[in-house]
């Protein structure tokens, strides 16, 4: 049986433009960075909480990684180069304080799936809108999956990928996999909870 390793203590990362430390990543965007890299060794499962979409007075636990490489489709020839990618990941809900039944609702469950893509997303957007507009520099090493788009080193380089990533267009979807939605769905009676 395979150990499960959960990444539990980030405590942001440093940002390199050539050879030089240019900006730091917090916590959150450092988890997000391991997502959208297909060359960062992934160091093991996420914890983080997302909003209850039913309750918000809630937050709803829930421990990730991402299942296989991040879906990149790069358009680059033409005057707006754009890059749109799939992150696949899976999950597990820990907690559950609405005690909605997910396992057993597909509605209930296509909606928390859906809120939490749509959070993911923006989180994605985000932290992609500051490499492009403060940094100037892209650290999720796509430039090496951009290269296989062009023919010879030559159309590559005459492309200038850190001059040209700041101007792309680039939409970053998630896709959530449920794995499982903790052992409590229903709320105990108070006779099973007694001494």
């Amino acid at each position: 049986m395979k150990a499960r390793q959960t990444l539990h203590n980030f405590t942001g990362s440093a940002v390199f433009k050539e050879g030089k430390m240019i900006d730091t990543f917090t916590i959150k965007e450092t988890r997000l960075s391991y997502l959208l890299s297909n060359d960062m060794k992934q160091p093991g499962e996420i914890l983080t909480t997302f909003n209850d979409p039913f309750n918000k007075e809630y937050q709803i636990a829930a421990r990730i990684a991402r299942k296989g490489n991040i879906r990149l489709n790069m358009e680059l020839d033409g005057e707006n180069p754009s890059i749109k990618g799939t992150v696949p990941v899976r999950m597990a809900i820990l907690t559950n304080h609405s005690m909605i039944d997910f396992e057993n609702d597909q509605n209930k469950r296509e909606t928390l799936k859906a809120s939490i893509e749509e959070t993911m997303n923006k989180q994605f957007a985000e932290l992609i809108q500051k490499t492009q507009e403060e940094l100037g520099s892209e650290p999720f090493g796509w430039s090496l999956a951009a290269r296989k788009e062009f023919r010879t080193i030559p159309e590559f380089t005459a492309f200038d990928w850190m001059k040209t990533y700041p101007e792309m267009d680039i939409d970053i979807k998630t896709e959530v996999e449920f794995e499982n939605f903790g052992r409590q769905t229903d709320l105990p009676s108070l006779e099973e909870v007694r001494d």
